[in-house]
């Protein structure tokens, strides 16, 4: 927050949160304890010193490699980002997330999340984190950037064991009325990060508050659907307001369809969703296709033999196979839908 040459570089991700959806990259700022910065915490600086200890800045990370060094004109440091983002929003996920419930009051809350891992990833030492963070937390650190966004509050960790995990925290919120100018803005990321690698192999976000601030309704955010599907990458060091002295985060998120161009971001950020929209929805009719195709697998041709794999199913929301007597339940009680 105190770094000139940063500012820019802030900029530019700005410039990508407003150019991407939700559905493809959730930003999270860590700020660390340093030239009086107020807005860091035990758990924001152990965060920088464990995965990003580098003392150059402005830096972007992404799956936990730095890519990207020095800063720069806003639009050239955005299309060196977006490059990287356009590259990496062609990657399949593994895994799925969803926040399955999320409210707070003031300063305490509760947030519950189940992850599944939809397919064999080759990574084993991972944990779940669930970031808490603020929006529009009003601070001048000297730099010119004052309005700082997705400012992580807590930042709440469980290991990933199995193949399916649910965590759910109660949490409780720092002071932060001296810098909260436009009501408490609260949003949550949940993601799976490999620890021996860095790399996050997933994320979701949930937002509780309205583009105009203020609460937003309850569901809002939340990834259950085909756009969320996804296989985030992680930039972190992009600024001193990002990095250093608040490390950014930048999970982006991809959809389980085809891969997404460059060509096909830029007619998003020109207004037209609806191919986003379309494509969402072709995601979801596939998977409802692959639960159909999963419950006629496995049947037995000899007359009164039963196979145990009849037992099962696959879910066509998450892809998880669940016994199926348990799919009625497992349905509503993780994505409130029924069979």
């Amino acid at each position: 927050t105190w770094c000139p040459p940063c500012k820019n570089a802030d900029l530019a991700v700005e410039k990508l949160r407003e150019d991407y959806p939700n559905t493809q990259l959730a930003v999270l700022e860590y700020h660390y304890d340093q030239k009086g910065d107020p807005l860091y915490t035990d758990e924001t600086n152990e965060r920088f010193n464990h995965y990003y200890n580098f003392n150059s800045w402005p830096s972007a990370m992404i799956d936990g490699h730095i890519v990207e060094k020095g800063g720069g004109e806003v639009n050239d440091v955005y299309e060196r980002y977006a490059g990287h983002v356009d590259s990496e929003l062609e990657n399949r996920s593994h895994f799925y997330i969803k926040i399955v419930e999320a409210h707070h009051s003031g300063s305490t809350g509760y947030v519950r999340s189940y992850i599944a891992e939809r397919t064999e990833s080759g990574h084993r030492n991972l944990t779940v984190f669930t970031a808490i963070f603020r929006d529009h937390l009003y601070y001048d650190g000297g730099n010119g950037i004052t309005d700082q966004r997705f400012v992580v509050r807590r930042l709440l960790s469980d290991g990933f064991y199995g193949h399916t995990r649910v965590v759910e925290y109660n949490f409780t919120l720092p002071d932060d009325s001296a810098y909260m100018k436009d009501g408490d803005n609260l949003g949550i990321v949940v993601f799976v990060q490999d620890n021996d690698t860095h790399e996050v192999l997933q994320s979701s976000i949930k937002i509780l508050y309205t583009k105009n601030h203020g609460t937003a309704p309850h569901g809002s955010g939340n990834s259950d659907k085909g756009a969320f599907y996804s296989s985030p990458y992680f930039i972190a060091g992009v600024s001193g307001a990002i990095v250093v002295l608040t490390i950014g985060g930048v999970l982006l998120m991809r959809k389980k369809s085809a891969p997404v161009k460059r060509k096909e971001v830029v007619a998003i950020r020109g207004g037209t969703k609806k191919r986003l929209s379309s494509a969402s929805k072709g995601t979801a009719l596939s998977q409802s296709h692959t639960g159909k195709g999963a419950e006629r697998t496995g049947k037995s041709g000899k007359k009164g033999e039963r196979n145990k794999e009849d037992d099962f199913t696959t879910c066509p929301v998450c892809g998880v196979r669940v016994k199926r007597v348990n799919l009625e339940s497992h349905l509503k009680r993780v994505h409130h839908e029924k069979k």
